[in-house]
């Protein structure tokens, strides 16, 4: 497990059309949880998960309606746990406060515009320069390096998107782009995976004409390698405030899908009832989780003036001539989006022959029925035609530290695979 979602408050301050927090919250009376309850769950967390899953204090909600954020965190800490707050910033908040706390590993905030009126878009309610002003705050802070910036990219943003970046370059701040998503809701969603006659929320006419790619949401799916890995079920857990364990994210907190409670179930009763699920099951079948991820994992950045279709961004990788698709690869990383590359790969014919990954925890082992090798014990020379594909690779440093290295240690440069995908 690799992230357990645990939100500390149940209460959110704005309406994002795109979000289903209105559906899921306003049936609850909003409220922040006690320390004493908050260190019951982290208890039972480091005995039944460990200490490796990061805990994302966030969920439907806003985090900081929690009045005491630093106890939540000193918690964290006496279980030897690490954290993450995605906040929209739009309450003033001493943020300075807790963000060198060395339990809290990211501060995300969420952001769709810089200017009033596309920023109330995707963030209903939400006021810029409350934003603005906390974020200044804090710009030149020592951990500024935590704060990362999701800027959810839309078909009308895009000259928001480039004036912030500007804007970031001047700060510390991380700023990851990502393609904003459309979250149904349930009601919609159960009609939908099982190819029944469905009605969208009213909210998702303010989302859809917006959306960069919004062809997920058509009559049915383009039922995309339905024997795909789906990622959250494999490295996520998805509570709500009572501690209470749903099928993933998408779905929500509907009752049918409730799994257990992690405070009564221990975690293998929760991983055989998931493995059992037939609404996961369902969504696979129609190959939605895999059209979701691709949307999600290969268009990071994309050009909203010109966005291509998946099937259209594959074909343009596979015709790409500055590699030779005779030649085998080896994937950089061995985490779900290797998962997914490799089925993609190997169906087009594509030889893969094992993987890499910085991780201890898996060099050594298999995946596929290949090896995954450390950094250090991978030899290309072994094979000497052979390409070392990264794929997935979030920070832009990293990406070209490992590009700079390969070539010093191998004479020769990875292929970005996400970079041929950008029309």
């Amino acid at each position: 497990m690799q992230e357990i979602s645990f939100p500390i408050s149940s209460r959110c301050n704005l309406r994002c059309p795109s979000c289903s927090a209105e559906e899921l919250l306003g049936k609850n009376k909003a409220q922040s949880l006690s320390l004493k309850f908050c260190e019951k769950i982290f208890s039972r967390i480091a005995d039944q998960y460990g200490t490796n899953p990061t805990i994302l204090l966030y969920g439907y909600s806003e985090p900081l309606f929690h009045p005491n954020i630093l106890g939540v965190l000193d918690l964290l800490q006496k279980y030897s746990l690490k954290g993450e707050i995605s906040s929209n910033l739009n309450i003033p908040y001493n943020i300075a406060g807790f963000l060198s706390h060395p339990a809290l590993k990211k501060f995300h905030v969420s952001l769709s515009g810089i200017t009033q009126e596309i920023y109330t878009r995707g963030h209903e309610g939400g006021k810029i320069q409350q934003v603005f002003k906390n974020l200044e705050k804090i710009e030149n802070h020592p951990d500024a390096s935590k704060v990362n910036i999701k800027f959810h990219r839309y078909n009308d943003n895009k000259s928001d998107f480039i004036q912030f970046s500007e804007y970031a370059k001047r700060s510390s701040f991380q700023i990851s782009p990502i393609v904003a998503i459309h979250m149904v809701g349930w009601n919609y969603l159960k009609n939908f995976i099982h190819s029944k006659q469905c009605t969208l929320p009213a909210r998702s006419k303010k989302v859809l004409p917006r959306l960069i790619y919004s062809d997920i949401w058509k009559s049915s799916t383009s039922k995309i390698h339905a024997d795909i890995p789906c990622p959250l079920q494999e490295s996520t857990l998805f509570m709500d405030h009572h501690g209470d364990i749903y099928t993933c994210c998408v779905t929500g907190y509907a009752p049918e899908l409730l799994i257990g409670n992690i405070l009564k179930d221990n975690a293998e009763d929760i991983r055989a009832k998931r493995a059992r699920l037939s609404i996961c099951k369902a969504c696979k079948n129609t190959g939605f989780h895999a059209d979701r991820v691709l949307k999600e994992a290969l268009y990071n950045d994309p050009d909203p003036e010109c966005p291509g279709t998946i099937q259209q961004n594959w074909e343009k990788f596979l015709a790409e001539d500055s590699w030779d698709k005779s030649n085998p690869i080896y994937l950089y990383g061995a985490g779900w989006a290797s998962k997914l590359l490799y089925h993609l790969l190997t169906e087009k014919g594509i030889r893969v022959l094992g993987f890499i990954d910085d991780d201890v925890s898996k060099q050594g082992k298999t995946l596929h029925g290949l090896k995954i090798f450390s950094p250090t014990e991978f030899d290309i020379q072994k094979v000497p035609d052979a390409e070392i594909v990264l794929f997935m690779i979030i920070s832009k440093e990293k990406e070209n530290y490992l590009k700079e290295r390969f070539y010093q240690q191998y004479g020769k440069r990875p292929i970005t695979f996400h970079e041929y995908l950008q029309i």
